[in-house]
C-alpha cells in the first residue's frame, strides 16, 4: 500500500523510520506516467523533420550566458536554467522534495500549470546503494554522450568509468552483465562474447601489464569491471549494427553529483540521475532510432493535495520556500509579493 502523508511531520516520521538506508529524493506536484528527464519527455522535432538538438541548445547556452561556468559544471548550470538535459533532478535533502511536490512550479517542466495544484503531489525515493556515482567520468565527458563514448572506446572516458565502477562496492556488475547477454540472447543467436583480451587491451593497456603481474593493489572486482565494460561496449555495437532499439536493464542507474558553484543547486542540495541514452540513424530507411533507460525508484508517497497549502506555510516556517529553493532576482521579487498579497488578506 502507498503511503500518503498530510503533514510535514507526517512526511518526517516515514522518513525517520526508512532504517540505515541511504535514498535520493525528487518531488512531483502530479503524476506522471514515467520518470523522464527534460530531453526526452516530448518527442521534439524541429519543422517536423529532426529531434530536438538539446546538445546544440546546451553549447549555445554556453556561449550566451555572461558569468564563466566550467565545462564541469556547464549540464548541471544547463539543467537549473531550463535548458533540457538528459539529468533528471534528485535531491538529498527530503523537504525539498517535498517543497516540489506540493508547489505549483517544480523542477519538472510539465507540471508549471495552476491545476497541478489541485490534485496530489509524490515524493520518489531512490535507494543508492543501487547506483554508480559517475561524476568523475562525466567531469572528463563534457557534454558527449557516455553510451557513445563508450562505443567509440574512448581511452579517457572508459579509464575514468573503469574507476567509478570500481569505487561502487555495492553494485553486482556480474548481474548487470547477465542481463545484457540475456537480452542480446533474446533478440539474436549470433550473441556471444569474444575477443575478450583484445577489448581488455583497448580499453587499458596499463592495467592489463599490472594484471598479468602479482600485485595486491588491483582491486578485487576489477575482472568484472572489465568484462562488464567489454559485454557492454559490444551490445552497443551490436544495437548500432543491427539498427536496434534495446532497453537498458543491463545498465546501472547513474548518478551525478558536481560541486556546483551557483546557489541553486546548492540550496536544493542537488544531485542527478545521469539518464542514459543511444541514438543513431538508419542511413537505408532515414528513421531515427532513440532508446532512453527507463528510471524506477524504490519507494512512492503521495502528498494529499488537500494538505498542500498548509504543508507549503509549514516549510515555509523552515526556511524552505520559493526564495531559498531558487535563490534568483525573480523567484525572491515573486515571494515578497506573494507574501506580502498574503498579509493583505488577512487585514481584510
Amino acid at each position: 500500500m502507498m503511503k500518503k502523508i498530510n503533514s510535514v511531520s507526517d512526511f518526517i516520521s516515514f522518513i525517520e523510520n526508512t532504517g540505515n538506508e541511504s535514498y535520493l529524493f525528487r518531488g512531483e506536484n502530479s503524476n506522471y506516467k514515467e520518470q523522464k528527464s527534460g530531453a526526452f519527455r516530448v518527442h521534439r522535432t524541429v519543422k517536423g523533420e529532426c529531434e530536438y538538438p538539446f546538445i546544440n541548445m546546451i553549447n549555445e547556452f554556453s556561449r550566451e550566458i555572461s558569468e564563466p561556468i566550467s565545462n564541469k559544471e556547464i549540464l548541471a548550470f544547463a539543467q537549473h536554467s531550463g535548458i533540457p538535459t538528459n539529468l533528471l533532478d534528485v535531491t538529498s535533502n527530503p523537504l525539498v522534495a517535498l517543497y516540489f511536490s506540493v508547489s505549483k512550479g517544480s523542477n519538472n517542466e510539465e507540471s508549471n500549470n495552476e491545476e497541478s495544484n489541485n490534485e496530489d503531489g509524490y515524493i520518489y525515493m531512490l535507494d543508492t546503494k543501487n547506483i554508480v556515482d559517475i561524476t568523475s567520468t562525466l567531469q572528463k565527458l563534457g557534454k558527449n554522450n557516455l553510451l557513445d563514448e563508450i562505443y567509440h572506446c574512448n581511452e579517457t572516458i572508459i579509464k575514468a568509468f573503469i574507476s567509478d565502477l570500481l569505487n561502487s562496492s555495492t553494485l553486482n556488475l556480474s548481474m548487470y552483465e547477465e542481463k545484457l547477454k540475456h537480452e542480446l540472447e533474446f533478440i539474436s543467436s549470433e550473441w556471444v562474447i569474444t575477443e575478450k583480451e583484445e577489448m581488455l587491451k583497448a580499453f587499458n593497456n596499463e592495467i592489463m601489464i599490472k594484471q598479468s603481474c602479482v600485485n595486491h593493489d588491483i582491486p578485487k572486482n576489477y575482472r568484472d569491471v572489465i568484462n562488464y565494460i567489454i559485454c557492454l561496449r559490444q551490445f552497443l555495437s551490436y544495437c548500432k549494427k543491427n539498427c536496434l532499439s534495446p532497453n537498458f536493464s543491463g545498465l546501472p542507474l547513474m548518478k551525478y553529483t558536481p560541486i556546483m558553484s551557483f546557489k541553486r543547486g546548492t540550496n536544493q542540495q542537488s544531485q542527478f540521475i545521469y539518464q542514459n541514452y543511444l541514438a543513431f540513424d538508419d542511413e537505408i530507411f532515414k528513421h531515427h532510432y532513440l532508446s532512453i533507460q527507463s528510471i524506477e525508484f524504490n519507494k512512492k508517497i503521495t502528498v494529499s493535495k488537500e494538505a498542500k497549502k498548509d504543508i507549503l506555510k509549514t516549510l515555509d516556517q523552515l526556511n524552505i520556500n520559493q526564495k531559498f529553493i531558487f535563490n534568483d532576482s525573480d523567484s525572491i521579487a515573486d515571494y515578497i509579493v506573494n507574501k506580502y498579497k498574503s498579509l493583505n488578506k488577512k487585514i481584510d
